[in-house]
């Protein structure tokens, strides 16, 4: 017989009928790995249709009754990376390829590191579809700043 202990504490020992209730979505957890040893530990058996959260990614990970799948999704793109400038120069090239499918088709930004990651005001191009060109006239005081791209 199955026991259901709802959030509120209710307690049943009265078995649900056949397709009253199924979860499917479990919250979060760090890997796939620890979402099926959590999930062996309480009794279950991984089915196609279950799905979480990943802690470590922030992606809803699913699995489909073979493997895991994350969805592929406009906007599951995203770049960060922290660039330090000399004072002097006027225009950089960063590579963003590893993280950015398409770099025309994302948003950018540069965020000042040293006051809250405000905005700067500098021009930023793609000009490529791997590589976007920040420039600054005049050069940004020296320092670290976060390049930001969402696509």
């Amino acid at each position: 017989m199955r026991v259901i202990d709802l959030a509120d504490g209710f307690e049943t020992e009265q078995e649900p009928d056949q397709g009253l209730l199924r979860a499917t979505h479990f919250g979060a957890f760090a890997s796939d790995l620890a979402f099926t040893e959590w999930l062996t530990s309480v009794g279950g058996v991984l089915a196609a249709g279950f799905s979480y959260v990943n802690s470590t990614d922030k992606v809803l990970h699913w699995y489909d009754g073979a493997e895991w799948k994350t969805p592929a999704l406009p906007g599951a793109g995203r770049f960060m990376e922290d660039l330090t400038f000399d004072g002097v120069e006027t225009e950089v090239d960063v590579d963003v390829s590893a993280d950015i499918a398409d770099a025309r088709l994302a948003i950018w930004q540069l965020c000042d590191n040293a006051s809250d990651y405000e905005r700067t005001l500098v021009s930023i191009k793609t000009i490529s579809q791997t590589t976007v060109r920040i420039t600054a006239d005049p050069p940004l005081p020296a320092g670290t700043y976060r390049l930001i791209g969402v696509q």
